[in-house]
């Protein structure tokens, strides 16, 4: 029996095969790309775009029904550009043939119509409140959306955002404070189209804030300007008056009135400080229903002044004018003296003028009293004192033994006299100041001035006339060569008296001599010496010395050399703590990103590096200083080429970096972009491009993953701050190796788009690269990093266009291996019918066996081992990935990680698909978890500025999120949820009531 069944099912098999063979038939399947279903356009020109599995087959395309093209030849991705016209709703499908079959009807709409928008305009408001609730009125209208997303901008900044229906009133309450503003209303619809109304400007005012009355200064002098100055708003009406008194009380003496017509701020120029004493100003302003009082007091001082010339003493028996002239009052003036007894006061004609004359010896006080042309009165007293004659005794002496001068003529003022055997001559005097001239034929002249306002004794020395020069001598040798780092400068003086000497150094090339030192009474012949510490160079030096007769000599000039080889001037050990405290600062405090792009750039190699050089440079110069092989000339040399490359170690280094922003993501390239991507990258490098080598090329593209990483990042040096943005490339294998050679048996290729860059001219490679073209196509060097920036700021959403492609780097050795592959790496290929034939007697044998021995369960696991292990590790990496992200509160990353796994599901086997979709199920509650939790922060940050639009738009995407939760994570936020629920509840309550 069982032999039976077994040739019926060999028959029907071979009947099979037979109709297979003689039909060659392929089976079409159509997906349509774009426009995508129920999809706004802005535009009339539509870009339609479907794919067809099949080969060389003829489709038509049918918008509303009608067909629109047709198509020959088609294979793969198939665009047509059409322009519809106007605007509506379409629907699009395709039909191909051999054999036919129609694609799903998906619908898409235009609107090409921006909104309108009318908002009701804003004045300026006067308010006394600090914050006002100022009401925005607007209404929007679209042709075709129900709904639009608006916003409210106040001085360029977002105010309010919201969904809002069409041709509907929208009121928008915004509290603000004192200032100037400029509000638009901007409106976005379904189809992108956007529109913005009018620019409104107004001013929120408060009249008590620019109500104000400045006094230039509290007191006054007498006769000074008071300066007041006003503000106000424009169109106030001001009065005020000024009043002499304190308040309240006070006699008005001046008003004022200033009209709506008056521009302010105002300067005011206020009379009446002719006269002493207290006053105020009281000023009212009146603005439309605003009214305010300004009180300022201020006083008028006694500011005269009485200046008295004239001596305030003189000898018994002589006489003095004095003059009193008063001064900051109101002139003219009168004066008044008072002279006590024992002076005697005679008028000159001018109350200012009195002639003072006594017989008494003494000190007297006379009182001057001024009055000016206001009543203005100030005294003041002057004291006087009569004097007695004095007594100047000159002694005269030689200088150097002590012994009297007789007859040395001595001159004070217009008498002379000779000095006695003692060397001394006396003189009777008035008090005064007197020069004082002593002169004796050999020797030096005395000149003096004395004030004799006392007896006074002036002891006088003067010493045989020396004109003789001193004699220098220089005993340190000429061209003399220096190395430590002070030296001596010796010379030598010969002289009958006391000398100065001081010493000059100047450039070898220049006659500009400095002042080193100064030795000062040098009295003796013995060896003297300058210490002096000179940078190495050339110089000259010269000796000058002038001794207590003034005679003066120079000595001749000499040279001398400094040669520094110890390199103590290098600071080396500050450098070494400088750079080796950076590197535990980018060890302690930079965090996982700041550390990543130090790795990746080479800042701490560069780091490391340097103190190694550092170190290096130290111990060589230590090392020349004893070697004795080498001259100090030599020495120097090889030590001054050291100290330069220490100078130059840690020279525009990286000292921090900042990561401004940064986005990850990982991504597939589709097969018409990779067959692009190929065809330029092989015609660059002048190799044959065929089929075949694709689809080598293809199939290894499943078999890694390229993370991309982009990071905006501030790199600061000690001295400025150069904006990069850096690409980090990871390539994973997974449990596979592409290679059986090796990485030097592929390449990685990167396509930078024109919106990115259009070369490589600002582009820096941390990795080896090879240029392909300039376009920019380069050419990496397979690893499982590689980095590179960019010298300048890219928009983080252009960076997504970055292309890579991994191409083995000899292309005829790949296409020699396609027969290899996996039946997984080619399943997207047309399948040939020898493929044909034997999938399908393969199928049905295992499932007859399958069938007649119990083996089903073996069969499907079979299927996977063959199919789908890769696709199930690849899966699974990326969940664990995901996973990975969630655990460390990266939603952004598990989410982008989760649509990558659902764009390769679809193409996943049916048993591939059933092992792995629990986990992608788990993943996505994870995710949906996640995303709740931070949308609670958000809502109550809403609710708690206020934001009732954005309180309903979040609890709407709260309440979508929730229902789509399996039942079992459901539990785990339901309490959580609840409690949300119940206060966005109360907030609504609130905000109806």
């Amino acid at each position: 029996m069982r032999n039976k069944k077994i040739e019926g099912l060999l028959k029907f098999v071979l009947m099979i095969l037979v109709v297979l063979v003689l039909t060659r038939s392929t089976f079409a399947n159509i997906s349509l790309i774009s426009p995508e279903n129920n999809s706004w356009l802005n535009s009339t020109e539509i870009e339609f775009k479907y794919d067809v599995s099949n080969y060389n087959t003829t489709c038509e395309l049918f918008v509303n029904g009608s067909l629109s093209n047709t198509s020959n030849n088609v294979s793969g991705t198939n665009t047509i550009i059409l322009n519809l016209g106007e605007e509506g709703e379409y629907g699009w499908n395709v039909t191909c043939n051999n054999p036919q079959k129609t694609s799903l009807l998906y619908y898409f709409f235009i609107d090409t119509t921006k909104p309108a928008i009318s908002a009701s305009p804003l004045s300026n408001i006067i308010t006394t409140l600090d914050n006002v609730e100022v009401n925005f009125s607007f209404n929007v209208s679209d042709n075709m959306a129900e709904e639009l997303v608006c916003s409210l901008k106040i001085n360029d900044d977002d105010k309010w955002k919201g969904i809002v229906e069409n041709n509907t009133l929208n009121n928008i309450s915004v509290n603000l404070s004192k200032g100037d503003y400029s509000s638009y209303i901007k409106c976005e619809d379904t189809a992108s189209n956007i529109k913005e109304c009018e620019e409104n400007t107004f001013e929120i005012i408060n009249p008590e804030d620019e109500f104000s009355m400045i006094l230039n200064k509290n007191q006054y002098s007498l006769g000074e300007d008071i300066k007041l100055t006003l503000n106000a708003l424009d169109g106030s009406i001001l009065n005020g008056s000024v009043f002499k008194g304190t308040f309240p009380w006070g006699d008005m003496i001046y008003e004022f009135l200033l009209t709506e017509n008056e521009t302010y701020p105002l300067i005011l120029q206020l009379p009446y400080t002719n006269q002493i004493g207290d006053y105020f100003i009281e000023l009212n302003n009146h603005y439309e229903n605003f009214s305010k009082t300004l009180r300022k007091n201020y006083t008028v001082t006694n500011s005269m002044l009485i200046q008295i010339e004239g001596d305030d003493d003189f000898t018994v028996g002589k006489s003095t004018v004095l003059a009193a002239n008063a001064e900051k009052g109101i002139p003219p003036y009168e004066y008044e003296w008072d002279c006590p007894s024992g002076l005697t006061c005679t008028n000159l004609g001018d109350s200012s003028l009195k002639n003072i004359t006594s017989t008494n010896i003494g000190e007297y006080e006379i009182t001057i009293t001024a009055t000016d042309s206001e009543g203005n009165e100030k005294t003041e007293s002057f004291e006087i004192e009569v004097l007695p004659y004095r007594y100047l005794t000159v002694i005269v002496k030689e200088k150097y033994t002590n012994n009297s001068i007789k007859d040395a003529k001595v001159e004070v003022g217009n008498l002379s006299k000779k000095t006695d055997s003692h060397g001394k001559a006396v003189f009777k005097l008035e008090d005064d100041e007197y020069d004082v001239y002593v002169l004796k034929s050999g020797y030096g002249t005395y000149i003096d001035s004395v004030d004799l306002d006392e007896n006074i004794t002036l002891n006088v020395k003067i010493s045989v006339q020396d004109i003789e020069v001193p004699e220098i001598t220089l005993i340190t040798k000429n061209n003399t060569v220096f190395s430590d780092e002070e030296f001596s400068l010796k010379y030598q003086i010969e002289d009958g008296s006391p000398v100065d000497c001081s010493l000059y150094v100047a450039d070898e090339g220049s006659d500009w001599f400095s002042l080193i030192a100064t030795e000062k009474n040098v009295i003796d012949s013995k060896e003297r010496s300058f210490v002096l510490n000179k940078p190495v160079g050339y110089y000259k030096w010269k000796i000058e010395c002038t001794d207590t007769n003034k005679n003066s000599a120079v000595s001749d000039e000499m040279f001398f050399s400094v040669m520094d080889i110890g390199g103590e001037n290098i600071e080396t050990d500050s450098k070494i703590t400088e750079l080796e405290n950076l590197l535990d600062r980018i060890e302690q405090e930079f965090d996982f990103d700041e550390k990543e792009i130090v790795e990746d750039l080479g800042i701490k190699e560069q780091i490391e590096d340097s103190l190694r050089d550092i170190r290096t440079a130290e111990g060589n110069i230590n090392n020349i200083k004893f070697r004795r092989d080498l001259n100090i000339t030599q020495k120097q040399e090889q030590i001054q080429e050291l100290e330069e490359k220490i100078n130059k170690a840690g020279l525009n280094l990286i000292v921090d970096v900042n990561i401004k922003e940064k986005k990850s993501y990982v991504k597939y390239i589709r097969d018409d972009a990779l067959q692009e991507f190929l065809r330029e990258y092989f015609d660059a490098k002048g190799v044959d491009y065929s089929s075949g080598l694709f689809r080598a090329i293809k199939s290894q593209q499943t078999m890694i993953t390229v993370s991309t990483k982009i990071r905006q990042v501030n790199l600061i040096y000690e001295d400025k701050i150069k904006p990069v943005t850096v690409v980090i490339k990871e390539i994973s294998y997974g449990n596979n190796s592409i290679m059986d050679g090796g990485e030097s048996d592929y390449k990685l290729v990167e396509r930078i788009p024109k919106n990115v860059s259009i070369s490589t001219e600002n582009m820096v490679f941390i990795n080896k690269a090879n240029i392909i073209k300039e376009d920019p196509l380069i050419e990496f060097d397979l690893s499982e990093k590689i980095v590179y920036y960019f010298e300048s700021e890219k928009p983080l959403g252009r960076m997504e266009g970055l292309d890579t492609v991994i191409v083995p780097a000899d292309p005829e050795k790949m296409e020699s291996m396609i027969t290899g592959n996996f039946f997984s790496d080619i399943e997207f290929e047309m399948p040939s019918i020898k493929f044909i034939l034997i999938t399908v007697l393969l199928v049905l044998v295992l499932f007859y066996v399958s069938a007649s021995l119990g083996w089903l369960e073996k069969l499907k696991g079979l299927f996977i081992k063959i199919f789908g292990k890769k696709q199930i590790e690849q899966v699974k990496e990326l969940i664990n990935e995901a996973f990975n992200y969630l655990e460390k509160d990266d939603i952004e990353k598990a989410a982008m990680i989760y649509r990558e796994i659902k764009l390769l599901y679809p193409d996943l086997g049916v048993l591939v698909r059933d092992k792995v979709y629990d986990e992608i199920s788990g993943l996505r509650n994870e995710l949906d978890l996640k995303y709740l939790k931070s949308r609670f922060d958000k809502i109550l940050f809403f609710m708690d500025k206020n934001e009732q639009n954005n309180v309903v738009a979040e609890k709407i995407k709260i309440e979508k999120t929730f229902e789509n939760l399996d039942p079992d994570f459901k539990s785990k936020i339901e309490y959580e949820i609840n409690e949300i629920k119940t206060q966005i509840d109360e907030f609504e309550k609130r905000n109806n009531s």
